[in-house]
Order: structure tokens, then sequence, then C-alpha cells
């Protein structure tokens, strides 16, 4: 029996959607002191672009604008 690596199709979120937890998404953590720390979240940049080379990011009252370049880099800007 084989198998093929089809990429897995992930939903776009949506504002006030619920991260699920699991899978490829979550990387355990230690904190400095050594205690444990929840899940870590991982998002990956085509879930966040949504197929689109700019998107804002909104966090404590303040925009930002996360960019993709021409060369396949990230940007963040305020």
């Amino acid at each position: 029996m084989t198998t093929t690596n089809t990429p897995r199709l992930l939903s776009p979120m949506q504002p006030g959607d619920v991260p699920q937890l699991g899978g490829d998404r979550a990387v355990s953590a230690v904190r400095r002191d050594g205690a444990p720390r929840g899940p870590i979240i991982r998002w990956s940049s085509a879930q966040l672009l949504q197929g689109q080379r700019q998107v804002e990011l909104e966090h404590a009252g303040q925009v930002y604008r996360l960019s993709l370049t021409a060369q396949g880099k990230l940007i963040l800007t305020k």
C-alpha cells in the first residue's frame, strides 16, 4: 500500500473563530523557569494571508500590517 503526501486543505479562519489545537499547529513549550506552558499555536503564513499579499492584524487597539514581499519574506509593520 502506498500513500501520497497530499496537501491538507484548511478552511480560512473567520473573525471570532477559536483555533483548534493539535496536529502540526501545536508545539509544546516550557517557560524560562522550567514550568510547563500550554501549547503554542502555529499558524502558517498561508493561513494568515489567505492568498493575499497583505493582511492587517489588530493587537491592543493598534493595527499592524503583515506583508509578503516579492522575495517571499514576511514584514510586520505598524
